[in-house]
């Protein structure tokens, strides 16, 4: 009799059972086959092809794994555009002068000088951090206050990647210019380089790079953050954060105006001069790259640079590099990176240079070029202990 009476429990129990299994199994292939997502396995097959979906949106791949429910409600947010009337400031007298804070009880006022709106003048500035004979010896606070330009328009937060043919990937009054023709202002000596801001080329080119890259650095799986010495017009951060969610950290100098160009398109770009000491702690990136960045340094001051990388890149972190070289330059790296520190070769391509020309990089014959992923050790073997 008791029997009987559990049955119809245990019958009861199997159906919700059963219909919990089927949601679950409506919800995974909702979720996880959503778009042109794949499987894992796939993924990892047609990554070298298609590293993200053609009709990648990443507006909705976030949209979809939202909980905040107030992220995307755009129909909310009044986002008005502000204006403030210099003028009006400008002829506005200062109800008190001090030409000394002579103490913190008394309130310190005092005119603002506001800086040229010429476009050069920013470079001007920034070429004050580097080895000019009127620079000082460290960075100094602008004189000026610089103020927003006139038709300044917000940067759209998920911009087109790679640019479309014929669309721009900044708005070019944001820089107060009014197309990339106007770049050859800043350093009409070096034209050749204007291709950096050509981002419906320069974003394709350099997505065939990080395709070949692809094959020997597992960005989607190990690799948080990247340092990009010589950015140029920062394609490669843009498409690693897109399709892997790596940070990466550009440097640039200011010959162009790379640093503005870099965080118009939502990228992050530091002025450092990347062949003196970078002001990162030990073991702050997971990579480091750099593309025909120091081919006018001697083989003395490749060493010192190639020692100061390896101090901030994590062990089993990886050195991309492609640059040319004189042969002297690259037994000196490759000596110091492969015997001296232990780094691994995964992807080497060594190219000597074959032209009637001489070409050099200031005092430095240009006669091979190099492209290598390295690995750097994990850790090592016999620590402390005496070798003999």
């Amino acid at each position: 009799m008791n029997c009987l009476k559990i049955f119809p429990r245990i019958k009861t129990l199997l159906v919700i059972s059963l219909a919990l299994n089927c949601i679950s199994f409506i919800y995974i292939a909702f979720n996880y086959h959503y778009g042109c997502k794949k499987s894992k396995f796939y993924e990892m097959q047609q990554i070298f092809a298609s590293p993200y979906c053609k009709k990648f949106d990443q507006n909705n791949r976030i949209k979809t794994k939202d909980l905040s429910k107030n992220l995307f409600a755009i129909d909310k947010f009044n986002d008005k555009i502000y204006e403030w009337n210099i003028c009006a400031t400008l002829n506005t007298s200062l109800q008190t002068k001090l030409n000394k804070n002579v103490s913190f009880n008394v309130t310190y006022y005092q005119p603002i000088k506001y800086c040229p709106t010429d476009p050069k003048f920013e470079q001007n500035f920034q070429f004050n951090f580097y080895d000019r004979p009127s620079a000082p010896s460290s960075p100094q606070f602008s004189s000026c206050t610089h103020l927003p330009p006139k038709n300044y328009r917000w940067p759209n937060k998920y911009g087109k990647l790679p640019v479309p043919i014929g669309e721009s990937a900044v708005h070019w009054s944001n820089m107060r210019l009014n197309s990339t023709s106007d770049l050859a202002i800043f350093n009409p000596g070096y034209l050749h380089n204007l291709y950096h801001f050509q981002a419906s080329t320069y974003d394709i080119r350099q997505e065939a790079w990080i395709d070949l890259a692809a094959q020997y650095i597992p960005f989607g799986l190990k690799v948080r953050s990247m340092l990009e010495i010589g950015a140029g017009g920062g394609s490669i951060s843009f498409l690693l954060n897109r399709r892997y969610d790596v940070t990466v950290v550009n440097t640039a100098l200011p010959e162009f105006p790379y640093s503005e160009y870099i965080t118009e398109r939502g990228g992050v770009c530091m002025l450092l001069d990347g062949r003196k000491v970078l002001l990162f702690s030990k073991y702050s990136f997971d990579i480091i790259h750099h593309s025909l960045a120091f081919h006018g340094s001697t083989p003395i001051e490749w060493r010192t640079i190639l020692l100061d990388q390896n101090r901030i890149l994590r062990p089993g972190g990886y050195m991309w590099i492609f640059d040319g070289f004189s042969y002297a330059q690259l037994r000196t790296t490759k000596y110091l990176l492969i015997e001296q520190l232990g780094y691994r070769i995964l992807y080497e391509s060594e190219q000597e240079r074959k032209s009637n020309i001489e070409k050099k990089f200031g005092l430095i014959p240009h006669q091979v070029n190099w492209h290598a992923i390295l690995v750097k050790p994990n850790r090592i073997q016999n620590f402390g202990a005496k070798c003999h």
